[in-house]
C-alpha cells in the first residue's frame, strides 16, 4: 500500500488549498478527489482492505469509494435518485466472463509456451536463453516469445477484469450521472482495454490502455505536480514495481 498514504496526503492537501481559495493548478485538476477532512479510521481501513480495490486492484480514489459506500453516487440528500439508475447485471457479468476466458488462456497457453523452465523455474535459466532454444530458427523463437508473453499477460487481464466485475456489483465502478441525469458509464474500475492494448499502434497507446489506474495515479500525483517531469514519473514507477525480479538462492 506504499502509494495510498501519499495519495491521501495529496487529497487532504488539495482540499485545504481549495478551501483557502487557492488557484493551484494541480489542486484544481484533482478537485473532485479532494478531501475536506481526515477520514475516520474505520472508513479508511474499509477502503484499504477492499479486496476488489486496493488489495487486488484496480485502485481508485477514496472519494470514489466513499461515494459508492454512502450512496451519494446514486442518490441525492433527500433520497431521490440522481438519474435513472442503470442495471448492474451486464456490467458485472461481462467482465466476469472475460476473466474466465483470460484465466483459461493463461493456464493452457502458459503451460504450452512457458517462459521459465518447467523442471526448475528458479534454478534453471529461462527457456528463451537456453541453448536448445537458441538453436531454433529465429522465426520460431519470435513466434514462441510472442505467444508466451501473451499468455503471461492473461493473468493480469484475469485479475483486473474479475475485480472490475466485483466493483460493478455494488456500483463502485459506476461513474455516476451527468448534469441531465444520464448515466456516464462504468469506467471507475476499468483498468485495461484488452483489444486496444493488444492492437495498439503506438507506445502512447500501450501506456494509455494498460494498467489505467496506475497511469492515472502517476499523472495526477507525480506528473502534474513536478511540471511534467517524466524522469520523476518513470523513476517512481520503477521504484514502485521493484528493481529486482527475484531469484531464490540454493
Amino acid at each position: 500500500m506504499i502509494h495510498y498514504a501519499p495519495r491521501k496526503a495529496w487529497n487532504l492537501h488539495d482540499g485545504d488549498l481549495l478551501a483557502k481559495g487557492s488557484e493551484n493548478r494541480a489542486a484544481k485538476k484533482c478537485e473532485k478527489f479532494a478531501l475536506k477532512e481526515v477520514p475516520g479510521l474505520i472508513e479508511y481501513l474499509g477502503y484499504c482492505f477492499s479486496f476488489s480495490n486496493i488489495l487486488a486492484g484496480p485502485a481508485y480514489e477514496y472519494a470514489t469509494y466513499r461515494n459508492a459506500v454512502e450512496g451519494t453516487l446514486l442518490y441525492n440528500e433527500d433520497g431521490s435518485p440522481k438519474g435513472k439508475i442503470p442495471s448492474n447485471v451486464m456490467p458485472t457479468l461481462i467482465p466476469f466472463l472475460k476473466s474466465l476466458v483470460c484465466m483459461g488462456l493463461f493456464v493452457v497457453m502458459g503451460g504450452m509456451f512457458p517462459l521459465l523452465d518447467p523442471i526448475d523455474p528458479q534454478g534453471n535459466p529461462p527457456v528463451l536463453v537456453q541453448e536448445y532454444f537458441l538453436e531454433k530458427p529465429w522465426l520460431y523463437r519470435y513466434a514462441y516469445m510472442w505467444i508466451a508473453l501473451f499468455a503471461v499477460r492473461e493473468k493480469y487481464y484475469f485479475a483486473w477484469t474479475n475485480a472490475e466485475g466485483a466493483n460493478n456489483i455494488w456500483y463502485a465502478g459506476f461513474e455516476g450521472f451527468d448534469d441531465k441525469g444520464n448515466p456516464k458509464g462504468w469506467g471507475n474500475s476499468n483498468n485495461v482495454s484488452i483489444v486496444d492494448f493488444e492492437t495498439a499502434p503506438s507506445l502512447s497507446s500501450l501506456s494509455r490502455d494498460w494498467n489505467k489506474k496506475t497511469s492515472a495515479w502517476l499523472t495526477k500525483y507525480v506528473y502534474i505536480r513536478t511540471n511534467g517531469n517524466l524522469m520523476a514519473v518513470y523513476g517512481l514507477s520503477a521504484f514502485w514495481h521493484g528493481f529486482y525480479p527475484g531469484k531464490q538462492a540454493h
